[in-house]
């Protein structure tokens, strides 16, 4: 089976949109506040941009898939969006904990009994996630580098992590 265009242009935008969403989900369930129109969706613009740019580059510039997987002058944007990316991903999810400490600080003001709200399971997500997204970033300029030799050695270590990771969504932290 061979790669085409639009597979491509999915599994390339499924990181970009499902951190957007996984965010735009959490802040739903933690912000009493929240407003689809007005307040988070700063959040979507890395994807939006990043979509228009991939459809650009997929469409408009029609080059073919197996041009796709080599290196090529639009190979640096790709690698700029990718690892500016996991850093947007780190910093906001700093901001995320940060808000999610401010809304469980009003849950315990403004209710009595809060024993059944239970919300490490949305920390410990954003952690994991963040911890996966930083040991990417950081194996990915090892292997540009040259400090990390195989693409394999890299990928082995990033699945380390997000098999570790898998165990603490279930414990509280």
């Amino acid at each position: 089976m061979s790669l085409t265009k639009v597979s491509l242009f999915f599994v390339y935008m499924a990181p970009f949109w499902n951190y957007s969403l996984l965010l735009l989900y959490s802040f739903s369930i933690t912000d009493t506040a929240y407003n689809w129109e007005k307040n988070y969706l700063w959040i979507c613009i890395y994807s939006f941009v990043f979509t228009i740019f991939l459809f650009t580059d997929l469409s408009l510039l029609n080059l073919d898939t197996d041009r796709l997987l080599t290196p090529r002058w639009f190979a640096s944007l790709h690698h700029l969006f990718f690892k500016t990316f996991k850093l947007f991903i780190i910093i906001s999810g700093f901001w995320f904990i940060e808000q999610l400490k401010i809304y469980e600080k009003n849950i315990k003001s403004n209710f009595s009994d809060i024993e059944y709200i239970k919300l490490f399971w949305v920390k410990n997500t954003m952690v994991v996630y963040m911890s996966v997204n930083a040991v990417s970033f950081v194996t990915y300029i090892l292997y540009n580098l040259g400090v990390i030799q195989s693409i394999e050695t890299k990928n082995m270590v990033v699945n380390t992590v997000v098999f570790l990771g898998c165990f603490t969504l279930v414990t509280k932290v």
